[in-house]
């Protein structure tokens, strides 16, 4: 990165250069030993070269299994660069592979430029569906639910739908399309590795290769099937044509679905590495886990697809079928629970929202606001922060207002809202609570904070 490059030219002369990376895999996927693409590999060791780094640490939880990448990574910590990307695949292609050699070799170069199509976003690395998309289920009807944690057992939730999760630099439809980018360029590697019938004790390379092309494969069906749903929920009933095919493209997703999660879960079976996350310590994929799955989706064939279906006979539009059916709060109607009562307002430039906190704590509190668009698909808007002042407060609790542009969420006339309430005693301790009914979490999001979208109501102006 430039980054990197501007500061090895600073400490040159001065100190050692050292370079902190992940030679065998990272966040982007962690449920499999190493990616194999080790031109990749050579690319970086080039550059640290040149950028005159010393040192390097290759890994620090997940990748650190023996293999391809690794012994990739010791030949080029002593490789002088001289004979070229190429020349350096083939030499490591034919100590594996032996005639099999040239279809490693572009296996290994199609898995490379499929895996640089990967969208390099934080959130879509911890919250993606690129790690264990094939035991992802698949909502038909919003569910408006969390998408789980990749580093962390996902104990609490079973993955949801509301897709902006998995988004900081990206919209869905960029996902979509460089999640099916990246997946289309994998399976070519994949058809190329296979021409490679004659190799023994590579039996292992196979299962993760094709383990790859599956969970990739899951990861952009996964973005497609929200996307198209989505899309959906804004069809007039009169769209008829355009529905159809909506709706026999999502049906063809979870069929595919189906092979997939059962094919992995035969590959899993042959290869007890595949599934595992280093840093989980669990397996985020497993053949019981996966067969869930397929039953799942299963169920979604026989029944929410019939039941939209039903609805579209009907000569309703998609929407009544699609959309969470949680009640909506009308403007003025005031709720809440666990001592946090709120309505909101709405004129032409803002949303107005009224809040009244019951009970006196003698110590610091903070509301914690959060608004959502009414799909889910959008980047979750940064938690709003109120702190309790002593102005706010009086006998029986305090009250605040506040003021949100309409413009931030492109003046829709429904969206989801919710807020928590945090309550820091004298002794270290905090409590914190939701404005809806339920059990949640609370546990740290990166950038969404602690909020899940379960907490949340929609709103409808």
């Amino acid at each position: 990165s430039d980054r990197f490059a501007l500061m090895a030219a600073a400490v040159k002369g001065h100190c050692r250069f050292a370079a902190k990376m992940q030679v065998a895999c990272s966040h982007e996927c962690a449920t499999v030993p190493y990616i194999p693409i080790p031109g990749q590999l050579y690319k970086k060791y080039r550059a640290m070269k040149e950028c005159g780094v010393s040192d390097v640490i290759q890994c620090w939880y997940f990748g650190n299994y023996p293999g391809l990448m690794n012994e990739a990574a010791g030949a080029l910590a002593r490789e002088d660069f001289q004979r070229g990307e190429e020349a350096f695949l083939t030499k490591l292609a034919k100590r594996h592979w032996g005639k099999d050699y040239r279809s490693a070799r572009k296996a290994w170069n199609s898995f490379a430029e499929g895996y640089c199509e990967y969208p390099l976003d934080i959130q879509f690395q911890y919250y993606g569906p690129m790690h264990d998309g094939p035991v992802w289920p698949l909502w038909l009807r919003q569910t408006m639910s969390s998408l789980p944690r990749s580093w962390k057992p996902d104990a609490f939730y079973p993955a949801g739908d509301s897709m902006g999760e998995a988004m900081k630099h990206f919209d869905l439809g960029e996902l979509t399309a460089q999640a099916a980018s990246m997946s289309a360029k994998w399976h070519e590697g994949w058809t190329a590795l296979q021409e490679a019938t004659g190799s023994v004790g590579n039996e292992l390379e196979f299962t993760l290769a094709e383990a790859l092309d599956l969970q990739f494969r899951s990861g952009a069906n996964i973005l497609r099937f929200y996307s198209l749903r989505n899309a959906l929920m804004d069809r007039s009933a009169g769209q008829q044509e355009e529905i159809r095919c909506f709706v026999e493209k999502m049906r063809a997703i979870v069929r595919e679905e189906i092979g997939n999660s059962r094919r992995l879960a035969e590959l899993c079976r042959l290869d007890p590495r595949l599934g595992y996350h280093s840093e989980a310590e669990v397996y985020k994929y497993y053949p019981a886990k996966l067969e869930w799955r397929v039953r799942c989706l299963e169920q979604l064939l026989a029944e929410d697809f019939p039941a939209l279906e039903a609805v579209l006979a009907e000569g309703k539009a998609p929407g009544a079928f699609l959309a969470d059916p949680t009640p909506a709060i009308r403007q003025g109607e005031e709720t809440g629970v666990n001592g946090i009562r709120w309505s909101v307002r709405a004129d032409a430039e803002f949303l107005t929202f009224h809040i009244r906190i019951d009970g006196c704590e003698d110590c610091p509190e903070n509301l914690f606001l959060h608004i959502r668009d009414r799909k889910g698909e959008v980047k979750p808007i940064n938690p709003i922060v109120i702190e309790k002042t002593p102005e706010m407060q009086s006998g029986n609790g305090w009250t605040t207002t506040y003021r949100f542009p309409r413009e931030r969420i492109g003046y829709a006339d429904r969206f989801y809202f919710g807020i928590e309430r945090a309550i820091y005693h004298k002794d270290g301790k905090m409590d914190i609570c939701a404005s809806k009914p339920g059990k949640y979490p609370f546990d740290n999001r990166l950038a969404i904070g602690y909020v899940s979208p379960e907490e949340l109501l929609p709103v409808q102006l």
